[in-house]
């Protein structure tokens, strides 16, 4: 995923996420700039949460219709918080 950073020179360029806290130039004019962190904390709550509430549900599945429904159940919730890790 990218974002825009913007230099002093007023150019805007690309930055991919992996850079962030990191020092880049910019391609217009050489300018050493850091790349601001990316605010990440939250997200590890939210698919944390996410992920306990997908597990009681899965094991519920899981007891109440079986393992076929459970495991379909689980598979799926790890794509879509894989999914929405690497989206945000």
């Amino acid at each position: 995923m990218t974002f825009e950073l913007r230099c002093k020179c007023l150019h805007d360029f690309p930055v991919r996420d992996e850079f962030a806290g990191t020092m880049v130039s910019c391609p217009h004019c050489g300018r050493e700039m850091r790349v601001p962190a990316l605010r990440r904390r939250y997200w590890w709550v939210r698919l944390l949460g996410a992920a306990a509430a997908w597990g009681v549900v899965a094991a519920a599945a899981f007891v109440a219709w079986g393992a076929i429904v459970g495991t379909v159940g689980a598979v799926l919730m790890a794509g879509l918080l894989w999914l929405a890790w690497r989206v945000f």
